[in-house]
């Protein structure tokens, strides 16, 4: 059966499993100049890869790197580079270049913070509610402020634990099962 579509375009690829590329590629009826695949290895949040020149999709010549970060500042990006593995695949076999994307901003400095083993949930509260307060105090209004948890339940300890601190707090909507607390 022939495909109905003259072209595809396809976002966040990086988290589509081989199947689904290749439903796309055929969705095209095997004319790949018509096929526009967008993805950013480095925002996977699923692992394992694929070789899109294995599935017969030949990037080489025919693709563009964007290399201006506007979501993240240089800060931010250099701390991610020590928390991320070492080589990041292209999604054509290769690795990706350490520092192929350029910041627009310098920002401010992350904080990262290690709870330790034991009563880690306390100690990261303890940490959250602190750094809350901080920026409160910096002038920040509540509802510049977020605080996202990767499962329902953890959002739900979370909440109550600011409950417990007075901490004001709004359950914002969910995306995809992750939910985010808020003013």
């Amino acid at each position: 059966m022939r495909s109905p579509y003259s072209a595809v375009v396809v976002d966040e690829i990086q988290d589509l499993s081989s199947w689904e590329i290749l439903l796309a590629k055929a969705m095209t009826n095997d004319h790949l100049e018509n096929l526009m695949l967008i993805g950013d290895t480095g925002q996977r949040i699923y692992p394992g890869g694929f070789s899109l020149r294995h599935m017969g999709i030949e990037v080489r010549g025919r693709s563009h790197r964007l290399t201006l970060s506007y979501r993240c500042s240089a800060r931010i990006l250099k701390a991610a580079a020590m928390l991320r593995e070492d080589n990041i695949d292209d999604m054509d076999g290769d690795k990706e270049r350490e520092g192929a994307a350029r910041p627009k901003s310098w920002g401010r400095p992350p904080v990262l913070q290690c709870c330790g083993p034991g009563d880690h949930f306390a100690a990261e509260n303890a940490f959250v509610f602190e750094k809350i307060r901080e920026l409160l105090n910096e002038g920040l209004r509540p509802c510049e402020i977020a605080v996202l948890a990767r499962k329902r339940n953890i959002a739900a300890a979370v909440r109550n634990a600011m409950r417990k601190q007075g901490i004001r707090r709004q359950l914002l909507e969910t995306n995809g099962g992750r939910p985010a607390l808020g003013w």
